[in-house]
């Protein structure tokens, strides 16, 4: 197949690696009835392990000489997926959009901090962080006084 230009091939690319995360992004779905962070698996999260297959690709997204538009293509996609799944998080007095562009930023941030360090740690131990640090946001949130007498 032949591209009018690199960007044609990356936008390409991009929709096939789209459709990857998407599916490594749902994985912990497909083991509970619904996802609840204090009793999340890390070995369900298959977001790391997506980012470290196309590790060289990712490299190119977080290079900060590349255009802003691929990193903001990853925001939104991740964005969306949360969106989809924003019925997991309890309803309350928060904005719902803050609160996915919260965490969309939170997984941005790992997956960046991740890229400048070579993505020398293992995906296992980035599941186990971004675990841990969900079951820390979790244990700060307010509580219904229901479950305290679970």
């Amino acid at each position: 197949m032949h591209y009018k230009d690199i960007g044609a091939l990356f936008d390409e690319h991009l929709h096939y690696l789209f459709k990857d995360l998407e599916e490594s992004y749902y994985e912990p779905y497909r083991h509970v009835s619904r996802l609840v962070p204090h009793q999340l698996d890390p070995s369900t999260i298959r977001i790391f392990h997506h980012v470290k297959k196309y590790y060289q690709f990712y490299e190119i997204v977080f290079d900060r000489k590349s255009p802003l538009s691929y990193y903001y293509s990853l925001f939104e996609k991740i964005k969306g997926l949360i969106r989809e799944t924003s019925s997991d998080y309890p309803p309350g007095e928060r904005d719902l959009s803050l609160l996915i562009a919260y965490q969309a930023n939170a997984i941005m941030g790992l997956l960046i901090q991740w890229s400048e360090e070579g993505f020398v740690r293992s995906p296992e131990s980035m599941n186990e962080q971004l675990t841990s640090f969900l079951k820390l946001q979790d244990l700060e949130s307010p509580q219904n006084p229901a479950d305290n007498h679970k």
